[in-house]
């Protein structure tokens, strides 16, 4: 204890002769590993000392990888207030003051942090106000959000909305393609499960059919089954109606919700339709842990007015919190400065806008005494955060602990240490062996539970070894051991590769043991948080292409399982745990959204590289014989009267064991070059049931030979959002824009047969049709060879052909769609190309050459053959005489 009482003192010392000198370090000493393998890290520790070195000071080196100060410092297990002392209390960031201001400019996700001045000791905060007021138009984005005290404790937005909902309904899971059923609305609530983005307040509602005397009322729960709030639905005006009405409920957040419909007079009067398709989100009842319909009932965000807020105690009421706004204020100046405000502290707000907008600052006021007597002030400061100043004596810390990995190639004979780009140490004498790249698995380990350990690396292991702490080193015979853990927390294993070269790898790894309930818990809260960040960062797609991400990713029913799995886990007796991890470990977890491909501002032109005409003949009931001449055609017309950009990202979903495609945005411009009031058409190659526009633009349908098609009318200046469910990059969108033919070509085609009695023009006509003959008979030839050399270049073995046909036929039979039944082919390992073959080969189209139908019938009755010959048919006495098509 005198030791101890002694450092403190010589701390204490130290840490006054320093205060008032810039940030500064002192280097004694140290000791670095010579010898290492590539992949390795750096080894080894240095005496060290700090004066006012700010906490987030980076540590780095020559070598990759980064930490701060105080992290190093934490990582080797020194005490706060024994070993080293920060500015702030615990290290925390405080804040240095700026210009005085009553009005704040604010630029789209710009963030900036003003306050108020404490000065004193024993302080005691009587009464604080605080008027944020904003001038900017109304927005669907959350105009702004504060922190108070520059936490995450309380966040808060502007209550304020509009009578204007902002983006599409979101119906959570239900999927209005799918067959479903009517159930009669009754006093226990149907609930859907769905993620609603920040709102002042949110439109719910519902699609019900029926008239009578029932009250039907929309609720709002949160994502733990709390109630939210409640509105009144209107009486229904029609026999099928979509019936909202606003619940007044802010949230600054992407949350989950259950909004669920019901009717309190338990008349039975209307109903609703639910479908079971697919993944349910939805349950009979806000009490029910069974998802097992989705119900039609929607929710999106009401447009957010003007802010105004005012940060005062009535607000603090509102918040439903079990403080006051005073006592809040309070602690933070107990937890950051001890109470200690003589040099003056400041009660900070953080202020986050997403747009362009000037906020003015009015009804200031702080109301405080401390010990050197009683204030009130209303001056604001805009506020810079500044790190914690650590002072620290001669210590030793470990070099081990800041994790630098060296490359598995690297030659390099330096380690240089460096602090804030200040070179602290420099070794020139490193024997750096190069070697190969590998990992572990798995990382995360259920306590008392045998766990086989593995070296995953891209080349063949023929041995290793495996030192855990405090242990002797393991040799085996290939690249895996089993081990078990009897301890919990976090565990250093040291392994060493050798592949079938004779090249070694070493590298050190942390791997966790937990028991298997807090193993699992902390799965669950690492999976959760992986979600969560998902969520977060959609907030800067727009709503459409949020709900799509959500959709497509299946956000809503991982979250789902998740808190299923948790409740079981609670319900569970202790021996069922280990099996709990194993579920959870084998679920693949949606990691994060990433942007596969992107393409910004190309011409639209380079989406009209191929294009069928067959549509805009469709549209124009106009038949052109002379198809590339037509596509000529278009293009001038297109490239003559009109300007576009096209910008296009894939945006793909990471989970726990791959990678995945969820669609392709579009954003396209076209500028008209002239006033014309003639009718243009963009046209996409692409059915619109594959297609999510961000607004209906008046698109329509169009069918052509080949397949089908959207058609859009066109203003003279058009920003076209929409997304394609598949990656598709934009040369394949095949699109176009024209006009009706009558504007291209005025001029019908025409084909002269008149033949006069001049026997020199018959003789040519009959050497015409004989030649047109001869013509007709080499093209079936070639036309023949070319279909079976395709067919064989396409499906070497026959069998392959005639199976996926005979899948798509009972699939068809079964009531699946084409599109489901192309994907389950395509994961399947068959390319895009052989799917499209096996579907026109069913369907009867060609599948070459332009083809003369000469020998179809031929064709359709091997078709038929072949699928019997399969037995595989649902119908017991198989496929009728005709061809076969979808029923």
């Amino acid at each position: 204890m005198q030791k101890e009482a002694i450092l403190v003192i010589f701390l204490g010392i130290f840490i006054l002769l320093m205060s008032n000198v810039d940030a500064a370090f002192t280097y004694y000493n140290s000791t670095v590993q010579k010898d290492y393998y590539g992949g390795d890290h750096i080894s080894g520790a240095i005496n060290i000392s700090f004066a006012n070195e700010p906490a987030n000071s980076i540590i780095k080196s020559n070598f990759g990888g980064n930490i701060t100060l105080i992290d190093w410092i934490n990582n080797n297990s020194l005490s706060y207030d024994i070993d080293y002392t920060c500015s702030t209390n615990n290290c925390k960031e405080d804040y240095i003051e700026g210009p005085r201001n009553d009005s704040l400019p604010l630029k789209a996700n710009e963030t900036k942090v003003i306050g108020l001045k404490i000065v004193g000791r024993s302080i005691n905060i009587e009464d604080f106000n605080l008027r944020v007021q904003s001038q900017a138009l109304p927005t669907c984005d959350s105009p702004l959000t504060i922190k108070i005290a520059g936490k995450e404790d309380y966040i808060i937005q502007s209550k304020g909305y509009t009578s204007t909902p902002c983006g599409a309904p979101i119906f959570g899971c239900f999927n209005n393609r799918s067959t479903g059923v009517a159930a009669q609305i009754r006093s226990r609530p149907y609930c859907a499960n769905i993620t609603l983005p920040p709102a002042p307040a949110f439109e719910v509602g519902a699609v019900v059919s029926g008239a009578g005397q029932g009250s039907l009322t929309m609720w709002l729960y949160n994502k733990g089954k709390e109630f939210v709030g409640k509105c009144d639905l209107p009486v229904p005006s029609q026999p099928t109606s979509q019936v909202k009405c606003i619940i007044n409920h802010t949230s600054a957040y992407q949350e989950n919700y259950h909004v669920c419909i019901s009717d309190e007079t338990d008349s039975g009067a209307y109903s609703i339709k639910l479908e079971t398709a697919g993944p349910n989100c939805g349950s009979n009842g806000i009490d029910s842990d069974e998802y097992v319909a989705d119900y039609e009932i929607y929710g999106r965000p009401m447009q957010f007015r003007s802010a105004d807020i005012s940060i005062n105690q009535t607000l603090f009421d509102t918040i439903g919190t079990y403080e006051t706004l005073s006592g809040y204020l309070q602690n933070y100046l107990l937890d950051i400065y001890k109470g200690n405000c003589t040099q003056g502290c400041f009660l900070p707000f953080e202020i986050e806008s997403k747009i362009f907008q000037n906020l003015t600052l009015s009804n200031n006021l702080v109301r405080y005494s401390s010990d050197v007597g009683s204030f009130s002030t209303g001056e604001v400061y805009l506020l810079d955060k500044q790190a914690a100043k650590i002072n620290m004596i001669s210590k030793i810390l470990s070099l081990d602990k800041l994790r630098f990995f060296i490359p598995t190639n690297s030659k390099e004979k330096n380690f240089i240490l460096y602090i804030s780009n200040r070179e602290i140490l420099r070794k020139t004498d490193l024997n750096i062996t190069p070697s190969f790249d590998f990992d572990i698995s798995p990382k995360r380990i259920v306590i008392a539970q045998e766990t086989e350990l593995k070296i995953i690396a891209r080349t063949n292991i023929t041995s290793s070894s495996w030192k855990f702490l405090g242990e002797a080193e393991n040799q085996v015979t290939d690249y895996k051991i089993k081990k078990t853990f009897y301890d919990e927390g976090k565990f250093e294993i040291e392994v060493k590769a050798i592949n079938k070269s004779g090249a070694v790898a070493k590298k050190k790894f942390e791997i966790e043991v937990g028991d298997a309930r807090s193993s699992a818990n902390h799965l669950i809260e690492i999976y959760q948080e992986d979600i969560n960040q998902i969520y977060s960062n959609m907030r800067s797609y727009p709503p459409w292409i949020a709900s799509q991400v959500e959709k497509k990713a299946q956000l809503n029913l991982t979250n789902l399982t998740l808190s299923l799995i948790k409740k079981r886990l609670n319900e569970s007796a202790p021996e069922n745990y280990s099996d709990i991890v194993r579920e959870i470990l084998n679920l693949d977890s949606p990691e994060s959204i990433i942007i596969g491909k992107s393409w910004q501002n190309i011409p639209v032109d380079l989406a009209a590289l191929e294009i069928d005409t067959s549509y805009i003949e469709k549209i124009s009931n106009r038949s052109v014989s002379d198809k590339d001449a037509l596509k000529g055609e278009i293009l001038k017309w297109m490239k003559d009267n009109y300007n576009g950009k096209m910008s296009s990202d894939v945006i793909s979903l990471k989970t726990k064991k791959q990678s995945s495609v969820l669609f392709t945005t579009f954003n396209i411009t076209l500028l008209s070059k002239n006033n014309s009031n003639i009718e243009n058409y963009f046209i996409i190659d692409y059915p619109q049931e594959v297609i999510v526009f961000s607004k209906d633009y008046g698109q329509l349908r169009v069918f052509s030979e080949e397949g089908e098609g959207v058609a859009i009318p066109l203003q003279r200046l058009n920003t076209l959002e929409f997304i394609i469910l598949e990656e598709i990059e934009p040369t394949e969108l095949k699109s176009y824009i024209s006009p009706n033919l009558d504007v291209i070509r005025p001029v019908l085609d025409a084909i002269e047969d008149e033949i006069n009695g001049n026997p020199r023009k018959s003789k040519a006509f009959y050497l015409y049709l004989l030649t047109i003959i001869g013509f007709f008979i080499v093209y079936i030839i070639c036309q023949e060879w070319y279909k079976r050399y395709y067919e064989s270049h396409l499906f070497v073995n026959k069998d392959d052909l005639y199976n996926i046909i005979t899948f798509i036929h009972n699939s068809r039979m079964d009531g699946t769609e084409d599109l489901k039944v192309k994907n389950k082919l395509e994961d399947s390992g068959w390319s895009r190309e052989q799917t499209a073959f096996a579907f026109k080969k069913i369907d009867g189209k060609r599948t070459g050459m332009f083809e003369i139908p000469l020998f179809s019938f031929f064709e359709k009755r091997k078709v038929i053959n072949e699928i019997n010959k399969r037995k595989q048919l649902n119908k017991p006495e198989g496929p009728g005489a005709r061809f076969i098509k979808r029923p």
